[in-house]
């Protein structure tokens, strides 16, 4: 296959700018001046974590034209604004007016709001309830799983702003702090600290460091109008009658009419050795099938994966798939064992373990399927089936019937806002007693907390994943009395 390329444009994108440094430097000012410059268009600030009153105060700077983004606080509400901005700015470039500004004072409230959520969601999983059950002074290990989650939002929102068809200027919280090295204080050394997302640095196209006692600097600048050279060139002061104007359109020298915006490309998961291994071994995959997978691995360069095979040995993955491709092979008729036909089955549709293979992995509703795994015991004791074959077909049935239940809840599910917690909480419960504890929770919500369409939803799809955690019908939350 040909090598696929294309020319660069040489077209500059829009400024991302990183305003950060300790309090009462200046950040929020000089985004709130920049509003001011008849150079920009429409400025709009999302405050998070920061008094309002001092964007109420600065609407009186002379010439000021930004507007506050109104917001609740929730994810669902942050994020939509943004997307909203981004339409707008569309827009504004679309029609040729000038560029949208989006601000956000600030990141560091961002960061510690997903912190937060990682840790509330800890906190409620059922081993860390007991846990703080015996001690609500317990430290509770807020694992993986929950900072991949908050890291992956920090993520979509930042793509929102990579991908802003405007300038973007975003505060943060920075300060001196003590440097640690292998975990330890080194005495008398200090180091500069962002407060936020780890990566926030990396993904702004210019950095600028502000501080009430020292000048303010511009740290870095990607770009071929304003370079700094890593390790050699020291960060640039800026002159005192600098602003976030002068920098954008004097240093980085922004052309609004060509500043381009592109979709970044970010690594698409493949499938896993395991993933194909599994469908490979899964006993309703032939051999067909079993070809197009050796194909699949092969083109993912998977010559030399190693991995467990159905019997818990090492076994290559290519050398697997040739194994049971061979096992899958269609046999002439005279090769097949025979089986008689079930009584009550149709004969003609092969043997009674054929047929009750293809019912199996086609059956629509739960009931079907459990009349199947009951037809499979009945076939082992009658004997028109091996016992193992039997424990097979009951096996692909609990299967089926649990990946119904799965795709039932991810229906109710989708129904709720894409940020709702009780969404993760959902996808979270790993057994009936957590699903029926989850019930009992959300029962004792009381309309202020939760509204009664969002309360059905959500056990809608707790039972529709775990219907045993449904012993009783799921009470209503708890109505206000009504006023005599």
């Amino acid at each position: 296959m040909a090598l696929k390329t294309r020319k660069p444009t040489g077209r500059a994108g829009w400024p991302k700018i990183l305003v950060e440094g300790g309090d009462k430097a200046g950040k929020s000012w000089s985004l709130a001046k920049l509003s001011a410059s008849p150079k920009v268009g429409r400025t709009a600030v999302l405050v998070l974590g920061e008094d309002e009153t001092r964007w109420e105060e600065y609407g009186k700077i002379p010439g000021a034209r930004f507007e506050i983004i109104e917001h609740n606080g929730t994810w669902a509400s942050i994020l939509g604004a943004v997307e909203e901005a981004k339409a707008e700015a569309a827009a504004a470039r679309d029609a040729g007016e000038k560029p949208f500004v989006l601000g956000i004072d600030t990141m560091t409230a961002v960061w510690e709001g997903l912190k937060d959520w990682a840790s509330l969601r800890a906190r409620n999983s059922k081993k860390n309830r007991a846990l703080l059950a015996q001690d609500p002074d317990a430290e509770i290990d807020v694992t993986s799983n929950y900072w991949n989650d908050a890291k992956a939002r920090h993520r979509i929102l930042m793509r929102h702003l990579l991908t802003f068809p405007g300038i973007v200027v975003l505060i943060a919280r920075g300060s001196e702090v003590t440097l640690f090295q292998n975990g330890q204080p080194v005495a008398g050394r200090k180091t500069w600290s962002i407060d936020g997302e780890k990566n926030l640095p990396f993904d702004v196209s210019t950095h600028i460091r502000l501080s009430r006692e020292d000048r303010p600097l511009l740290v870095s600048s990607s770009g071929l109008h304003c370079q700094i050279r890593p390790g050699i060139d020291r960060p640039k002061p800026l002159p005192d009658d600098w602003s976030l104007e002068s920098v954008i359109f004097g240093m980085l020298k922004l052309d609004a009419a060509t500043a381009e915006v592109r979709e970044f490309t970010t690594f698409r998961q493949q499938r896993t050795p395991e993933e194909i291994r599994d469908e490979a071994l899964t006993t309703t995959t032939g051999f067909d099938r079993i070809r197009e997978l050796h194909a699949e691995a092969r083109e993912l360069q998977y010559h030399g994966v190693t991995l467990e095979n159905e019997t818990g040995e090492e076994e290559l993955l290519l050398t697997l798939l040739v194994r049971v491709g061979k096992e899958r092979m269609p046999r002439p008729a005279a090769q097949r064992p025979h089986l008689a036909p079930a009584a009550d089955g149709p004969a003609e549709s092969g043997t009674w373990y054929d047929d009750a293979i293809a019912r199996a992995a086609g059956f629509t509703t739960e009931a079907a399927g459990q009349a199947i795994w009951r037809e499979a015991a009945a076939a082992a004791r009658d004997g028109k089936c091996a016992p193992d074959q039997a424990t097979h077909i009951q096996n692909l049935v609990e299967a089926r019937i649990d990946d119904r239940r799965k795709e039932a809840c991810e229906r109710h599910l989708a129904t709720l806002a894409e940020a709702d917690e009780w969404r993760a909480k959902v996808e979270g419960l790993a057994g009936d007693d957590e699903a029926r504890d989850a019930l009992e929770e959300l029962s004792a919500l009381t309309p202020d907390q939760v509204d009664m369409t969002r309360a059905n939803r959500i056990s809608r799809a707790i039972v529709a994943r775990f219907p045993k955690a449904a012993v009783k019908e799921m009470p209503a939350p708890a109505r206000k009395p009504e006023a005599a």
